[in-house]
């Protein structure tokens, strides 16, 4: 017999995904100067993602981004204090990102300067001041699948128990 109208409701919005991921990391800052006493630009590394499971809002179960399906779309991306992309929150630029066995990590170089930009200054004065930040990045899942409660699946080199979802293609 065909499932009640709720029924079929409930198994609808049980398999409604959400079309990005959001993976949140450390942020390390480096601001020394050059070996003459010169200020530089102060430059930043991040890992973004550690290769194992999440809980993301949205998804019913944990999410593993398989980092085989990791695609880059630059190795220059924009980095924002904020997850409001305006040219007030932008603060530097990526210079680098790597994938590798399913961690995903970046290092750039802060672009914004003291004298223009509130946040940036900020940033850095919560850093000079022992502040650990942490970072995000946003990612479209092209492709997922779910491994469901009482089997495994191999993820990035490590085996994992359902039910877990993985990401298998994200952009």
């Amino acid at each position: 017999s065909r499932p009640s109208r709720k029924a079929r409701s409930i198994l609808a919005a049980e398999n409604q995904i959400p079309a990005t991921v959001g993976l949140t990391g450390t942020l390390t800052i480096n601001a020394a100067a050059d070996a003459d006493g010169k200020p530089r630009r102060p430059t930043f590394q991040m890992e973004a993602y550690n290769g194992g499971p999440m809980s993301l809002a949205g998804w019913r179960h944990p999410v593993i981004v398989d980092g085989g399906g990791v695609s880059m779309v630059a190795e220059q991306l924009p980095v924002y204090v904020t997850h409001e992309l305006t040219t007030e929150n932008l603060v530097g630029q990526t210079a680098r990102l790597t994938v590798d066995g399913g961690q995903i990590r970046a290092a750039g170089t802060f672009t914004a300067s003291r004298e223009t930009s509130r946040p940036y200054a900020q940033v850095l004065d919560h850093s000079a001041n022992g502040y650990k930040w942490q970072c995000s990045i946003g990612a479209g899942v092209a492709r997922y699948e779910f491994c469901e409660e009482g089997k495994q699946v191999t993820v990035n080199g490590k085996s994992y128990a359902g039910p877990v979802y993985v990401a298998r293609r994200i952009a």
